[in-house]
């Protein structure tokens, strides 16, 4: 909860002051999946949900995640 609020005090901060907030909608995104994986039952699905609610983690998965669907989007021609 208290990421999720310095998370949106942080994304607010930086597009007042006009700077790109790219990092912090990543990381908005991470916590949408962490609460996502929380809801759905089972046990894997909740260490899916530990590993995006921890920030080094996290950024460590969404980095290879976007890499990933970054190289798939230049395959395909986009």
């Amino acid at each position: 909860r208290m990421q999720g609020f310095e998370l949106i005090f942080n994304l607010q901060k930086k597009l007042v002051s006009g700077q790109k907030a790219i990092p912090e909608l990543v990381q908005g995104v991470g916590l949408l999946i962490s609460g996502f994986f929380f809801i759905v039952p089972g046990v894997i699905t909740d260490i899916v949900a530990l590993i995006f609610l921890i920030p080094f983690t996290r950024k460590y998965i969404l980095k290879l995640l976007i890499g990933f669907l970054i190289d798939k989007m230049r395959e395909r021609g986009y």
